[in-house]
């Protein structure tokens, strides 16, 4: 390929190496639409890592910087995260036998073997265990927390 020369960037077909043809286009422009929003949140935590910040604390610290001096509640925050998923919340110890089952998944596995949204998975677990879940925490990235 010769330098200062414009290409096209590869088609969602191409660039998930797709033989047989999409069944519509809507089919196509949603997976291209998945596909470059997957490139941007890569690219973009990539970008915040950097800065010893995560996507989600990003996402955090983005609304209570337009909250102002008030502040939030907690739930007010869930509602307006673009992404919802805590995906860094392992959770460990569990007192009913019907919940030990989930010792060591994540809040978002728990909630797609469930059927249910996070937040109601949150809920019915702290309810179900009377407020008493181990949880581990993952808000740093290992080099934040290197020696």
């Amino acid at each position: 390929m010769s330098e200062g020369i414009a290409t096209r960037p590869p088609s969602i077909a191409e660039d998930i190496k797709q033989r047989k043809p999409f069944r519509t286009r809507s089919q196509e422009a949603y997976l291209g639409l998945v596909r470059a929003g997957d490139d941007l949140k890569r690219r973009t935590s990539a970008i915040l890592e950097a800065a010893g910040v995560t996507l989600q604390q990003y996402n955090v610290l983005r609304i209570l910087r337009g909250a102002g001096d008030d502040g939030l509640p907690t739930l007010t925050i869930a509602e307006r995260m673009i992404e919802r998923t805590p995906g860094g919340t392992l959770l460990l110890g569990f007192g009913s036998a019907e919940n030990r089952k989930y010792r060591g998944w994540y809040f978002d596995d728990i909630a797609d073997d469930q059927g249910k949204d996070w937040v109601d998975t949150a809920f019915d677990l702290v309810l179900a265990e009377r407020g008493r879940i181990g949880t581990i925490f993952f808000m740093m990235s290992e080099e934040n927390v290197a020696l």
